[in-house]
């Protein structure tokens, strides 16, 4: 006969499981008010106690208790802390955890990079769909039947690909707010600058949701983050960098890398009448489309098609021109259906009207 002992977590006290403690996610403050100190909330959610309660919340750095409680608040000075928590159930059997808390001071400066992954360079294996739900009020997914389960997309076609910049060099954390259904459609490609991908999978979640997926030891200056799909269904809309560990709730900040090229209000011309841009046609389009406009003057010339939220997209005028109308043809080559802004530039006078691709 073979007994087996059912209970690996007894702590010596028979048919009683011990609790299970949980001092939650790493965090990082900063000192407001330059005292060199931060008021910081402890939080135990997550502690549990299977076959009872637990009767007891114990906080501590090394030998010294600082607080007791569920969700104490302490004040840490600046500087990093390991605090262990130590959780008693209704029976005297214990666990423990530790959390990390960095404390900044007061001159220390956060960089947040709220990106929306549309307003970056996006492949044409990518779909732009608009939800109420979503950020800026759209999301996107790879077309349906598009997968690389093995190994990351090799072209761009397969690719959104995120310009960004830091300040300082530190530790960054990157979360993505995501709805991934199921776990046949939770995973990403993803890499940083020249690195290699990673592969994020099991990212299910109940629609949308922010999930921290790595953190990445960033240079001052100038970035590029790429994500490759690997499953159709899973749903991107926003990503978040900063050199905060903390979780952004809601939708999050505004996005740093959407910028409308001027307004897209439909006005025909310059204020001051330099520059005339007819409206294209035919509009709404599918493939081709005719676009004309009149120069009053002599001048360096750029007529550039941008996405609605600031992408550019081709440049299909950018050399010294004469007064006169001119016209010229230009091809959707696969762009997904949707508003476009097509724009035209001549020293400090700008002129922008929208058009409409419909597939």
């Amino acid at each position: 006969i073979v007994i087996e002992n059912m209970d690996t977590r007894t702590d010596g006290i028979s048919n009683n499981q011990r609790p299970f403690a949980f001092a939650g996610k790493d965090k990082t403050a900063r000192d407001e008010d330059g005292d060199g100190s931060e008021t910081v909330l402890l939080e135990s959610m997550g502690s549990v106690d299977a076959d009872g309660v637990i009767e007891s919340y114990v906080w501590s750095t090394g030998t010294t208790q600082i607080a007791t409680g569920a969700s104490p608040e302490v004040a840490l000075p600046v500087g990093e802390h390991i605090i262990t928590l130590t959780v008693v159930d209704d029976e005297g059997a214990f666990d423990t955890d530790e959390v990390n808390i960095t404390v900044l001071g007061s001159d220390f400066e956060f960089s947040d990079i709220w990106l929306e992954p549309e307003c970056g360079t996006v492949g044409q294996d990518w779909e732009l769909v608009e939800s109420t739900a979503a950020s800026n009020g759209f999301y996107l997914t790879v077309k349906p039947g598009t997968e690389s389960i093995q190994e990351p997309p090799a072209g761009s076609e397969g690719q959104i690909v995120l310009p960004f910049s830091v300040k300082g060099n530190d530790n960054y954390t990157l979360h993505a707010r995501l709805n991934c259904p199921s776990f046949d459609d939770d995973s990403f490609w993803i890499k940083m600058d020249n690195g290699e991908f990673m592969l994020f999978n099991g990212l299910k979640n109940d629609g949308w949701e922010w999930i921290e997926l790595t953190t990445y030891d960033l240079a001052d200056g100038d970035h590029r983050l790429t994500i490759g799909y690997r499953e159709d269904g899973a749903l991107l809309d926003k990503l978040y960098i900063s050199n905060s560990s903390d979780k952004p709730i809601g939708s999050g900040g505004e996005a740093t890398n959407c910028e409308t090229p001027s307004s897209t209000e439909d006005l025909g011309h310059s204020k001051n009448l330099k520059l005339r841009l007819w409206q294209n046609q035919p509009n709404p389009f599918s493939t081709t489309t005719a676009i004309g406009y009149r120069l009053e003057e002599s001048g360096y010339t750029q007529l550039k098609i941008f996405s609605l939220f600031g992408q550019e997209i081709e440049t299909l005028v950018d050399h010294y021109q004469l007064p006169g109308d001119y016209e010229l043809s230009w091809e959707t080559s696969g762009l997904p259906s949707g508003t476009y802004l097509y724009t035209l530039q001549q020293g400090e006078s700008t002129v922008t009207r929208k058009m409409t691709i419909q597939q």
